[in-house]
């Protein structure tokens, strides 16, 4: 027994801890995807492509979603052969567009790297429009996890 006048530290029940760690990764989530979707319009925006009447158009930006998951398709339909993008190293050779995965460095995927766009190009417009996309995102996945399988009848 403590002495009198003793703090005495008490562990959370597993369901507190598990929901306070649900709780610290969701503010996380929501942090990092403001973060995101400012970087990518503050991207856009300094290479000039929210510049003039041309490029300040919603629709426009809205179909260009559309033009790259198009191209997602494209590589799909193509097999989805390696990215053929690169970046100069400086030193006149090229490092093409890879990641670590599972500790081995692999180039992209062209599915990868339009995804990437798609998100991208998502992100500058939720930043422009200030949409909370974080926020957004996890209460539509609270909706669409209490509807139906296969809500709505479609097939596909």
């Amino acid at each position: 027994m403590p002495a009198a006048g003793a703090i005495v530290a008490i562990a959370p029940p597993p369901v507190l801890r598990q929901r306070r760690t649900f709780m610290f990764q969701t503010a996380m989530f929501l942090d990092l995807m403001d973060l995101f979707c400012r970087k990518c319009h503050a991207e856009s925006a300094s290479k000039g492509f929210w510049t003039g009447s041309d490029n300040d158009n919603i629709p426009t930006k809205i179909a260009l979603l559309h033009s790259e998951l198009s191209e997602m398709l494209e590589a799909f339909r193509a097999g989805n052969p390696p990215c053929d993008k690169s970046i100069p190293d400086g030193n006149g050779s090229v490092d093409f567009l890879a990641v670590i995965q599972d500790g081995e460095l692999r180039r992209l995927t062209s599915m990868e790297e339009e995804a990437a766009d798609v998100l991208i190009r998502l992100g500058d417009l939720c930043g422009k429009l200030r949409i909370d996309l974080g926020r957004v995102t996890l209460e539509k996945m609270r909706y669409n996890a209490q509807r139906e399988h296969m809500h709505g009848g479609k097939r596909i």
